[in-house]
């Protein structure tokens, strides 16, 4: 972009206005999330498959929200001047991490 740095946050808009070119791998990614807390044992913690049918829905909603976006962009912010692509990548999921742990603590 000309006038201001591409986040990721606008990353995520650009992939929202190709709907519906982009909801098979929007709802391919939710469903990979689900799956990936799937194999978590949330049944052992919270009681009953229901409960954690529930918990996993939520989640997935809460991570997929555009506050969360926003919040998550906001923190990674754009890559450096001289930072390289794996640079950045290495550090936007140890601040997104660190973000996810204090959010759901």
């Amino acid at each position: 972009m000309s006038d201001k740095d591409f986040t990721f946050e606008d990353f995520i808009n650009d992939e929202k206005s190709n709907l519906p070119v982009n909801q098979q791998a929007i709802t391919s990614a939710k469903q990979g999330l689900s799956n990936s807390l799937s194999s978590i044992n949330l049944i052992g913690a919270l009681g009953s498959n229901s409960k954690a049918d529930k918990f996993k829905n939520e989640l997935v909603t809460e991570l997929t929200s555009t506050e969360t976006i926003k919040n998550i962009s906001s923190l990674i912010g754009v890559p450096e001047k001289n930072e390289t692509e794996d640079e950045f990548v290495e550090k936007a999921l140890r601040k997104i991490s660190k973000y996810l742990d204090g959010k759901f603590k």
